[in-house]
């Protein structure tokens, strides 16, 4: 019995459609949070696992996880949130 239920050529297309950056949760976050003041760099390669939003003066990165929550106001993002005192 096969694992998946449908074809590796369509699988494939699937996942092809899943973007990793500039996702609506992501986009809404971002808005919320420049709107309240704060500024930030986007996707800092030189940073181990790349986090979505880093605070330089405040020596913080947040990582948006894909663990999404739909609700009645139409999402609910879990995330994390680590200061990195003195690695930025």
């Amino acid at each position: 019995m096969p694992a998946d239920i449908v074809s590796p050529a369509t699988r494939s297309r699937m996942m092809s459609g899943i973007r990793g950056k500039d996702t609506k949760p992501e986009l809404a976050i971002r808005s919320a949070l420049h709107r309240a003041g704060f500024r930030f760099r986007l996707h800092r390669k030189d940073l181990p696992g790349r986090p979505d939003l880093v605070f330089p003066r405040h020596d913080a990165v947040l990582f948006l996880t894909s663990d999404l929550f739909v609700d009645l106001t139409g999402f609910l993002v879990c995330f994390q949130v680590w200061l990195l005192r003195g690695a930025l």
